[in-house]
């Protein structure tokens, strides 16, 4: 007998003494859903982390530049943005609502899924809004478009790691398409954060 199949005896042994004892399939997959969640929002905050960090380069910049009258702005927005990376490194609901059933809901679990899309998404628009606001800055140009483009970015990023929180402990269980595709990404003018 080859190590190959050596092995895959093993493992099929180790099967169906997993199968013999009651509830260790659902606790399995219980600890799948809550280490993939935990590598998916490590690696959002690392995604983040790197444009925190180009923030505060811009901010420097402006500074270096007798900017400073932009720099509060910028300020908020990296605050809003750290926010968002605290948040997802130290949420602590991964032993509640749905990783913690045993039969997962689909439609819970396709609206984490939509939610993660949406967060890798506002990643990209918030590179994209610092690299438009850099571009402004470099060629000396009025910032103040690009800076609105780069708050309503922090903004959609914010809302959107409170409502993905709200669905994984079961409180709501939001239509994500209708709701944040219809809308621009971000809260409407007025509403606090709740940062």
């Amino acid at each position: 007998m080859s190590l190959k199949d050596k092995m895959k005896a093993d493992r099929n042994a180790l099967d169906e003494l997993v199968a013999k004892i009651p509830g260790f399939r659902g606790y399995k997959a219980r600890e799948v859903r809550r280490d993939a969640d935990r590598v998916l929002r490590q690696h959002v905050s690392g995604l983040l982390e790197e444009q925190r960090k180009r923030l505060n380069e811009l901010q420097l910049q402006l500074l270096e530049g007798g900017r400073v009258d932009l720099l509060d702005d910028l300020e908020r927005v990296g605050t809003k943005v750290q926010g968002v990376i605290n948040r997802l490194r130290t949420a602590a609901y991964g032993y509640a609502g749905l990783f913690d059933a045993v039969k997962v809901n689909e439609e819970q679990l396709d609206a984490l899924y939509r939610f993660d899309e949406k967060l890798l998404s506002l990643v990209g628009d918030l590179r994209d809004a610092l690299d438009r606001l850099g571009e402004a800055l470099d060629a000396g140009e009025d910032l103040g478009g690009a800076l609105k483009h780069l708050k309503k970015a922090a903004d959609g990023l914010a809302s959107t790691v409170r409502k993905r929180e709200e669905v994984v402990v079961g409180e709501v269980l939001p239509d994500l398409p209708a709701q944040e595709e219809a809308e621009a990404p971000g809260e409407p003018e007025g509403t606090p954060p709740n940062e």
